[in-house]
């Protein structure tokens, strides 16, 4: 397991989160923005290490679909290309400093 406890390059202003892919494999995230819609609650995540390659920024769009406990829950990306697309076009209208591949 990977020791997150010292991020360099943390800004306080900044949400960390833990991901793990249920096969043991962890990744920190920043959490760019979320959202709740039609009573489902929605975030734009980065893995932290991909905000210090600004040429090569990505971002990924997770849906929560449940719960484990306190504090727990499970992300999945959005299969659906509507639902995924009105997402999308929340989060850029929310913050015109990115922009979203439809």
């Amino acid at each position: 397991m990977k020791d997150f406890d010292d991020f360099d390059d943390f800004d306080d202003d900044e949400e960390i989160i833990i991901m793990d892919d249920g096969d043991g494999n962890e990744t920190a995230c920043i959490v760019i923005d979320s959202v709740e819609y039609n009573g489902n609650f929605y975030m734009l995540v980065s893995p932290f290490e991909s905000e210090e390659d600004d040429e090569n920024f990505e971002a990924v769009i997770l849906k929560r679909t449940g719960e484990d406990g306190k504090d727990v829950y499970e992300y999945s990306a959005i299969e659906d290309d509507k639902e995924f697309n009105e997402i999308a076009a929340i989060f850029m209208e929310r913050d015109g400093d990115y922009e979203l591949e439809l």
